[in-house]
């Protein structure tokens, strides 16, 4: 077995801590009739512990960090596994190098009053340690220094001019190596916490109508009880068309029926501002109402008493309470009331059966809409109720069941703006947006049911399933089922976010999460799915964690 012959030229055959060496093995040959590829290792410091692995690397570069005398060896190895070592004496002397200086500020952005932290201690030294070197400080960067050297590797300061700075921080070591870095920052009036905000009133705004706007929301976060100026720009050019006001209510009329941008200004007591800008839709003739109403579940027996909420009817002119309300509960055509300006009604249905509730919305000058759901009694004896959600951004009001000693909600869960792909109150498609409810990520569990209220377990399911024959489960937890449970079939998303993920399923199938999962699996939490196809329900650890699916909160009685 013939050992590879090596040859080593260094570069440069001396040198200082300073230098980076490079190993030239190029000419080197293997001596094998396998190949010519050859395999070699270093140990820069004679220590007998190879500092590098095996490689085919044919030039290799190292620094010495330490001044001195070091017996450098390499080992080369063929494809015969031939092997050969040779060493050379490395003499180095000690170098000195500039400082590596860093510099971040934090924050970038900010105003007058702002502190802000110029923080150096990313600095480094080969040859010294940070405590060693020292630090001078030029806050506006005008070639002027601020401080002489000092310790100080973080300083604060304030800017009380606005405009763009470029501080710089100077280094020196020991040795008398200086070294500088910039960075840059913003200094502005902008205040972002102040809190500018207006409302119209009315919210429905006409051309041509003295319309009054209502900037008394508006607030300085940080000084609650200090008093604020205002300004106005009704079209949103940058040019100012009021003074700054002392009272945040103010009067204008806009000249065309198109849309308006409307910016408002506010100020401090330190004369700091913050503004906002309202994208205002102009009015110049009555538009038709718009039905939509939420119920509190879409299931239920002769003794649920169903809740019908008509807040979520919309009309560019009128609010809920200006608009009249007639009921034809179980959809044959013959009103059940007379019109009335009840935004919440209740009803109960006698007989067991399925109902088509509508609804007629009729605005102040006389124009309509109507809207429908579809209402699902039946022959069950299953206690029922409504529980009132308000730990989120609106109330929700959502039937409940008695089943075993469980409560378990009678719709989905509608907690958050997850469900975009089907929410469209444009095309009167809003009643849909509550039927299914909402999707959510396994991850969003944790906050969405109320208080007292949690998301089920595999064990509150198999509860659950346990109070009827398997062969009849499906039928029994479905809108119009025993149960009173009412099941929906809302599809899923594939994909973490609403906004991108794939959809589908919906009105074939139902998933519903559990919060069980497995301790060692590539799959994730335990889930329910209720198929229409098969007129089946099936359970087991097979949800992705990257699925989107419906949530049914749960009780003990």
């Amino acid at each position: 077995m013939v050992p590879p012959s090596i040859s080593v030229k260094v570069s440069p055959a001396a040198g200082k801590t300073t230098n980076v060496f490079t190993f030239d093995l190029s000419r080197s040959e293997s001596n094998s009739s396998r190949g010519d590829r050859l395999f070699t290792r270093w140990d820069w410091n004679g220590d007998g512990v190879w500092d590098t692995p095996l490689t085919r690397l044919e030039k290799y570069e190292h620094r010495y960090y330490v001044p001195g005398t070091w017996h450098t060896l390499v080992e080369m190895v063929n494809l015969d596994g031939g092997s050969d070592t040779a060493s050379m004496v490395m003499q180095v002397e000690r170098g000195y190098s500039h400082p590596n200086v860093s510099l971040i500020i934090k924050p970038v952005l900010g105003h007058i009053f702002t502190s802000f932290l110029l923080d150096a201690s990313g600095t480094r030294d080969d040859e010294d340690s940070l405590d060693q070197l020292k630090f001078r400080w030029d806050f506006e960067g005008d070639g002027t220094w601020d401080t002489g050297l000092t310790d100080s590797i973080r300083i604060h300061h304030v800017y009380p001019v606005v405009g763009f700075y470029k501080p710089r921080v100077e280094v020196g070591d020991p040795s008398g190596l200086y070294s500088g870095a910039n960075a840059s920052l913003n200094v502005n009036l902008n205040d972002p916490r102040l809190l500018a905000s207006f409302r119209c009133i009315p919210d429905s705004v006409t051309y041509r109508t003295p319309i009054q706007m209502d900037a008394s929301a508006s607030v300085d976060m940080d000084n609650p009880e200090k008093s604020l100026l205002y300004r106005w720009d009704w079209n949103n050019d940058w040019i100012w068309d009021t003074e700054w006001l002392r009272e945040p209510v103010t009067i204008n009329s806009f000249p065309e029926d198109v849309f308006a941008f409307v910016r408002l200004q506010v100020k401090s007591y330190r004369g700091l501002t913050n503004d906002t800008v309202m994208k205002i839709r102009l009015y110049h003739k009555n538009q038709p109402p718009r039905a939509n109403f939420k119920v509190s579940t879409f299931t239920g027996n002769t003794k649920t008493n169903f809740r019908f909420d008509c807040w979520w009817c919309r009309d560019q002119e009128s609010s809920p309470t200006e608009m009249l309300y007639r009921w034809d509960y179980d959809g044959d055509g013959v009103w059940d009331t007379e019109p009335v300006h009840d935004v919440i009604t209740y009803h109960q249905y006698a007989n067991p059966g399925v109902y088509k509730a509508t609804l007629l919305l009729t605005d102040p000058p006389g124009d309509t809409d109507t809207c429908s759901i579809t209402i699902h009694i039946s022959n069950g004896t299953n206690l029922t109720g409504i529980c009132e959600d308000s730990h989120g951004l609106n109330y929700e009001y959502y039937g409940t069941v008695l089943i075993g000693d469980q409560w378990w909600f009678s719709k989905n869960v509608c907690f958050g703006d997850t469900a975009l792909w089907y929410r469209s109150p444009v095309t009167n498609n809003w009643p849909a947006y509550f039927e299914y409810g909402h999707l959510y990520t396994v991850g969003q569990l944790g906050g969405c049911c109320p208080p007292g209220w949690r998301p089920p377990t595999r064990q509150d399911w198999e509860k659950l399933f346990a109070n009827y024959p398997e062969e009849k489960l499906y039928e029994a937890l479905m809108p119009g089922g025993e149960s009173d449970f009412g099941a929906t079939l809302g599809g899923k998303g594939n994909g973490t976010f609403p906004t991108s993920a794939v959809y589908s399923g919906k009105d074939a199938y139902g998933y519903y999460w559990s919060v069980s999962h497995p301790t060692a699996t590539t799959l994730t939490h335990w889930m329910v799915s209720f198929d229409s196809r098969n007129n089946s329900v099936t359970w087991g650890f097979n949800a992705s964690g990257n699925l989107l699916q419906a949530l049914r909160c749960v009780k003990d009685d």
